[in-house]
């Protein structure tokens, strides 16, 4: 395929507009702020800037950093516009000095090296020397902060993998864990004294950088220089150290081939522990040790790249001043599509992944070797799976299934400095999805400078699909960060009103819970939204400690799981059945949208009839259920205390997109399945009144809109909702509302008991659509005010193109305004809210 041909060159592209976008935002801030700070040395200032791309593929990145570079050198030493010339001379010059790269694949940093040559070539000089700044390894797998080393190696490296002897782990693990158990103590004593240093190198390295390569013979030297300086810092305490500790999650722990036990002593001799990296440490672990020989050469094979010991003198300035990329998009796992694309293509071919198992296990006997090398490859990456879940610098990126562009992401914090930046293309699930939630409450607390999100509609990435989201990510030191979502051309980041501003406190408000990012197609979006959380609690705001807090009191309960073999669901009905309830049946205050009768055995329509108008009207007209459950099953799932013969759900299963997206009812007693869950709330049946008519309100739909991205109102969406507190309400405003509530829910006989609660003792109110349509519009507008909108943001919420104008890059309720429109002739909503508006607060 494309995408692994892609991988086995290394030629990843990312379309030019792209990589021109990040450079804005990314490296022309360091180079004004650089060059400010030095105006009387702007070129030194300039070469002095450090660019790395931990992912460089074939250099599109660095390539376009340098040039952008070199244009500001050019222009400094020219004092003007410069020539052709003085333009080559100063991309060389940059290349040379500012231009770092590092990938896992070889060609690729052969790629890359050849490219930035052949862009900076003069025919007056030789080409530059960058075996220094584009170094091939893996830039997850390895150390950034050296003093790890120092707290020991993880019980986490010795967790038996696939090929392991748990024996051998158990001993391997004891040993470990005595040694780290006898640093620890003494560190706390003060008796531990690490040499954690690397000045002396930093100084080599940065002296290396200032030889000059004008010439055959200087460049010559510069890579004899070089290789000396390699050969002296694998020689090195530190980093033997460091490849001991990484190396314990990677050697294999076996038995040696014709062993049948492991004593400690020999384990001691073939295994790294914090005991042999403490030896290392103080120089009595030489470099010809078992241990050392065979661990050095499994961090060779796997490519572990330790950063401080690459780039010594860039990190003994505290990192790199500017890190860009488009790292892989990929999880890190065994992917057999991709390894046996070139290797065995009948398996990749494979029509799904049970065929591709069976193909896989047959190469057993019938292409052992290529069997052997496949469990080999994914030991190995069980092995890096490891090491990255216990590695502190994956603190927050680690979770689950690993995310390599989360990987990378975090990464990108660690290897910048204090006051540079970093730019990324990245899917757009690391601002949005539950499962990026940690990292994007680490980069949100004041790292983000701006987050442009994009769909590829335009086919910016040619071999992705259109659907595919992906975000321009630049981190940095930043208390205001700029967003856009919803662009599908660069070109829109420079549409002010698709780009807007939000503080890390406004983020904080708005998905407190889940630390996701907020997603608005428009400023004015922004804007409101932000307003309404500021004057509004959430519905259940999550404890450091566990559990929630909740101004309601309120439980939300998925009372049956309608799943297969769920014994307590029938089909047909027993004695003391009651019905159960699907999300399907139900719409906002109505509890008979939809109903099975009529449908014989049939099973799974995604969109059930409704009543007709008659049916409506006759309060004896009840909804038939597909599934009955017994009545006791129902009471053992209610929350304690609760005596009411209702519940009031809402829907799962709805939209963004649809006419409305939040649908709440009250339902009689009965079952629930999972596509209705029901809310508990501690407060009396008015408050419930006032809580349904606050989760159908305009409003609040218009806020839920911007939170849900696919198809599932879930608990983590529903808990952040804004939602007034119970004591928002005046007895006043409650009779208002739940006057309301009452006539449009109660409009059939087997809801008498909800009726009783708000007080009613009578008959049914009749079904009237255009009398519901008046009452529910006079809700909509006392919500509009209570959540602290004006009557203009009101008509936006709406209607976008009534204030801001028709080719504004926002939408709110479309569907509902068209079906209005075809119905009625007109958008009734919009006239029927906005008259009870005028009647309300005018």
């Amino acid at each position: 395929s494309a995408g692994n041909a892609r991988k086995t060159s290394g030629s990843y592209y990312t379309p030019d507009s792209l990589v021109q976008q990040l450079l804005d935002t990314t490296l022309e801030p360091v180079v004004a702020d650089r060059m400010a700070a030095q105006p009387e040395q702007q070129a030194q200032a300039i070469l002095n800037i450090t660019v790395v791309d931990p992912a460089c593929g074939s250099g599109h990145f660095l390539l376009g950093a340098a040039r952008r570079l070199a244009g500001h050198l050019a222009r400094v030493r020219a004092g003007g516009t410069p020539g052709a010339a003085e333009y080559r001379h100063a991309l060389r010059d940059v290349v040379t000095h500012c231009i770092h790269g590092v990938d896992r694949n070889p060609m690729a940093i052969e790629l890359a090296r050849m490219a930035l040559w052949l862009e900076a070539y003069t025919s007056d000089r030789a080409l530059g020397f960058l075996d220094h700044h584009l170094v091939c390894g893996d830039a997850l797998l390895g150390l950034i902060d050296l003093k790890a080393v120092g707290a020991g190696i993880p019980d986490e490296a010795f967790k038996a993998l696939t090929g392991d002897d748990k024996d051998v782990a158990k001993i391997v693990t004891k040993l470990n864990r005595e040694a780290r158990r006898s640093l620890e103590s003494e560190a706390k004593r003060g008796q531990l004294s690490l040499a954690l240093g690397t000045e002396t190198l930093a100084q080599k390295f940065a002296a290396l950088d200032a030889l000059a390569d004008d010439g055959l013979e200087s460049v010559a030297a510069k890579r004899a220089q070089y290789a000396a300086l390699r050969a002296e810092a694998e020689q090195d305490r530190l980093a033997l150290a460091a490849d001991l500790f990484v190396g314990a999650f990677l050697v294999p722990k076996q038995l040696a081939p014709g062993q049948q036990a492991l004593t400690e002593q020999q384990a001691a001799q073939r295994f790294p522990t914090t005991a042999s990296v403490r030896m290392a440490l103080e120089g009595t672990l030489g470099l010809t040790h078992p241990v050392a020989t065979a661990t050095r050469q499994v961090c060779v094979e796997a490519r572990v790249f330790h950063w401080p010991l690459a780039f010594p003198q860039v990190f003994a300035k505290g990192g790199f001043d500017v890190v860009l990329g488009n790292p892989p998009w990929d999880m890190l796992q065994a992917d057999p599509q991709e390894y046996f694309s070139t290797r065995a293509p009948h398996i990749t071919a494979a029509v799904n992944q049970s065929e591709r198992d069976t193909l896989i296990s047959r190469l057993q006997t019938e292409a052992p070797s290529l069997f052997a090398d496949w469990k080999l490859f994914e030991a190995g990456l069980h092995r890096a799976q490891a090491f990255i879940h216990a590695a502190t610098r994956f603190e927050v990126s680690a979770a689950g299934r690993l995310n390599l562009a989360a990987l990378f992401t975090e990464s990108a914090l660690h290897i910048r400095s204090d006051q540079g930046l970093a730019g990324l293309v990245v899917p757009s699930s690391i601002a949005t999805d539950s499962f990026n939630q940690k990292l994007f409450r680490r980069i949100a607390d004041g790292q983000i400078v701006s987050l442009f999100d994009f769909e590829n509609r335009r086919r910016l990435f040619r071999d992705v699909h259109a659907g595919q989201k992906f975000t321009l990510l630049t981190l940095g030191v930043a208390e205001r960060s700029l967003f856009g979502f919803f662009l599908h051309d660069p070109s829109q980041v420079r549409d002010r009103r698709k780009i807007f501003e939000l503080t890390r406190q406004d983020l904080s408000l708005i998905n407190p819970n889940s630390g996701t990012c907020p997603v608005f197609r428009a400023e004015e979006d922004a804007r409101i939204t932000s307003g309404i959380y500021s004057r509004v609690p959430v519905l259940q705001r999550e404890r450091k400690a566990g559990g929630f807090d909740s101004d309601w009191g309120v439980t939300p309960s998925l009372m049956f799981m309608m799943n297969e073999g769920n014994e307590t669901i029938r089909t047909v009905p027993a004695s003391g059945d009651v019905p159960l309830y699907e999300g399907k049946m139900v719409a906002q205050y109505d509890h008979r949208a939809g109903t099975y009768a009529g449908r014989g055995d049939a099973r799974g329509y995604r969109v059930l009839p409704s009543l007709s108008i008659e049916q409506y009207r006759d309060s004896e007209c009840l909804v038939k259920p597909y599934y009955w459950v017994d009545e006791d099953e129902v009471r053992e799932r209610v929350v304690d205390g609760w005596d009411h013969e209702w519940f009031l759900g809402f829907k799962d299963v709805t939209s963004a997109t649809n006419e409305r997206t939040v649908l709440a009812s009250i339902i009689p007693f009965a079952g629930a399945g999972h596509t209705l869950p029901i809310l508990f709330a501690s407060a009396g049946p008015r408050a419930h009144a006032c809580l349904l008519a606050n989760l159908n309100s305009l409003v609040l739909d218009y806020v839920a809109r911007q939170k849900i991205g696919g198809l599932h109102l879930s608990f983590m969406y529903f808990r952040q909702l804004p939602i007034l507190p119970p004591a928002a309400y005046s007895p006043k405003d409650e009779e208002f509302v739940a006057s309301r509530v009452l006539e449009l829910t109660y409009s059939a006989r087997d809801l008498a008991g909800w009726a009783v609660d708000l007080g009613h003792s009578g008959n049914p109110f009749v079904w009237d659509p255009d009398r519901r349509s008046i009452l529910r519009a006079e809700l909509d507008a006392w919500y509009a005010g209570a959540y602290g909108l004006s009557r203009d943001e009101l008509r936006y919420v709406l209607s976008p193109e009534d204030t801001m104008g028709s080719d504004y890059p926002s939408e709110t309720f479309r569907g509902l305004k068209q079906n209005e429109e075809r119905e009625f002739g007109e958008y009734r909503t919009r006239r029927l809210v906005l008259e009870a508006w005028d009647r309300l607060f005018a």
